[in-house]
């Protein structure tokens, strides 16, 4: 059975949003660690001072570099407040980048 892990980045107690991107990133090297196939980020607005993760295309990008087979990617992306062509392209270059380990929602860019 494949298992994935779920990140919001949120913001520990008396913590920053630095806190919360490197919680992020031990998380999916230890979930890569343990064998799980992906990780995934969501995007979230208007409580910053709970969650982090605002921007999935930036934070996958900074996962990508830090984790080594691990898959990863947004099971959220507001649609509506972006050009739909432009996260495809946005996915497709984190996916290129990312040797084909980044996925939007759950298929392939």
């Amino acid at each position: 059975m494949d298992l994935s892990v779920v990140d919001l980045s949120p913001v520990p107690r008396d913590g920053t949003a630095a806190d919360a991107y490197a919680n992020t990133v031990e998380t999916a090297r230890r979930a890569e660690e343990l064998g799980y196939e992906r990780v995934w980020v969501a995007e979230h607005h208007g409580t910053a001072e709970r969650i982090a993760g605002t921007t999935p295309e930036v934070l996958l990008g900074h996962l990508a570099a830090e984790t080594d087979d691990i898959r990863i990617g947004s099971g959220a992306v507001l649609l509506n407040h972006y050009s739909p062509f432009k996260v495809a392209e946005e996915f497709g270059a984190l996916d290129a980048l990312a040797d084909e380990c980044a996925v939007l929602f759950d298929e392939r860019v």
